[in-house]
């Protein structure tokens, strides 16, 4: 997978997509093999790969008592290991249309007709190398999935970005 370009793992379920990301990302151990990312190995280099990452899992990971911008910096500062991220967050908020809700509930807020505490955006912020989206437009209705396409083509320059999703359409647009 190269710099710049959106690879998509096309599959039904049970078709071992969210394992594949586990296992890349840390999550669980592969059983055999070996795979690299910039070029450090999975097996052996995990702590200085998790550096570089950002995953977006499939569940939702959303707290109803924290605002749309808490819970981007407290992402931010899970991935970077401490604060510095107020720009990207920022940047993030504006990208996704979410500046004047910003420091409404995640609970409270809606964009485009879908709630955030059930399918929201759950993008990886910072300056992540290497993104892995699981199902990343799961559930959402055909506005807001091409509004998170055109985020993705965004921010896939200078970037990996692996996604995983159910849908032809979208492996076929995105990659």
């Amino acid at each position: 997978m190269r710099g710049g370009e959106i690879t998509a793992l096309l599959g039904a379920n049970g078709a071992g997509k969210t394992t594949t990301i586990s296992m890349l990302t840390g999550l669980v151990e592969p059983d055999a093999g070996d795979a690299t990312i910039g070029g450090l190995s999975i097996r052996s280099e995990m702590e200085a790969i998790r550096g570089a990452l950002g995953v977006c899992p499939q569940d939702n990971v959303l707290y109803d008592l924290l605002t749309a911008r808490e819970h981007l910096e407290l992402f931010t500062a899970l991935r970077s290991g401490g604060g510095g991220g107020r720009a990207a967050v920022d940047s993030l908020l504006a990208r996704a249309s979410l500046a004047a809700k910003a420091r409404k509930s995640w609970s409270s807020v809606a964009v485009n007709g879908w709630s955030l505490s059930s399918s929201g955006p759950r993008h990886p912020a910072g300056g992540a190398r290497t993104l892995f989206l699981d199902e990343p437009t799961s559930g959402m209705d055909p506005h807001s999935r091409r509004a998170i396409w055109a985020l993705l083509r965004e921010v896939r320059r200078g970037r990996t970005v692996v996604l995983t999703t159910h849908f032809l359409d979208e492996a076929e647009l995105l990659s």
